[in-house]
C-alpha cells in the first residue's frame, strides 16, 4: 500500500523583502569596514 503524500507549504522558502533601511544599514557597515562604494545610476553610468 502506498503511503499518502502530504504537501507542506513552507513559507521559509520565500525570499526576504529587502527594505530601504536595511540597504542603508548595510552601506554604512560596508563604509565602516573600509569598502569603496560606487553609485551606479539607473541608466548604467557611474
Amino acid at each position: 500500500m502506498r503511503p499518502k503524500i502530504k504537501r507542506i507549504f513552507n513559507m521559509a522558502h520565500r525570499l526576504p523583502t529587502i527594505t530601504q533601511p536595511a540597504i542603508a544599514r548595510a552601506l554604512r557597515e560596508a563604509k565602516k569596514q573600509g569598502c569603496e562604494l560606487m553609485e551606479i545610476k539607473p541608466n548604467g553610468k557611474k
